[in-house]
């Protein structure tokens, strides 16, 4: 009999809405747990020891894998070098910028300038800003904030 017919019947006996009186299953035997087995208080014997050599059972690498492996390390590279030309723009985007404004100008035109024009946000901004002054490109002033094109930074525009 499936579930919901028994559940349909007890609710309805719940309820009393059967007259017939409800049937009793047989109640099942107990029947008592088996005893444990018994325990073996001998060693088992080790398997014997294969002295045969080892195999190399490392997976060989076809042809068309390692190419594709290469591939992609040329991949890395490629966008390892537009990554690093991208940041030479922005950097020489910036110098100009500062040449432009007359050779000094705050740090938010800056900042506003890179993030703009060249898609480079907060972090990477203050590490752009931490090499053009360990170049010697800008000088900075922490009291005022303001960037200023040096010598160098103007050489370094005209390459």
């Amino acid at each position: 009999m499936p579930i919901r017919s028994r559940i349909k019947k007890k609710m309805k006996n719940i309820l009393g809405f059967n007259t017939n009186p409800p049937k009793q299953e047989p109640a099942s035997e107990i029947v008592p747990p088996s005893p444990p087995p018994p325990q073996n208080t001998t060693k088992p014997t080790p398997p014997p020891k294969d002295e045969s050599p080892k195999e190399d059972i490392s997976p060989k690498r076809s042809k068309e894998e390692s190419k594709e492996e290469s591939k992609e390390e040329s991949q890395k590279k490629i966008s390892e070098d537009k990554i690093q030309r991208h940041l030479l723009r922005t950097k020489k985007g910036l110098l100009k910028l500062l040449q432009k404004e007359g050779g000094t100008t705050d740090l938010a035109a800056l900042h506003t300038h890179s993030e703009t024009r060249f898609l480079i946000g907060h972090q990477k901004f203050s590490m752009l800003m931490e090499e053009l002054v360990a170049a010697e490109f800008i000088l900075y002033d922490w009291d005022n904030q303001e960037a200023t094109i040096t010598p160098k930074g103007i050489n370094f525009i005209t390459e």
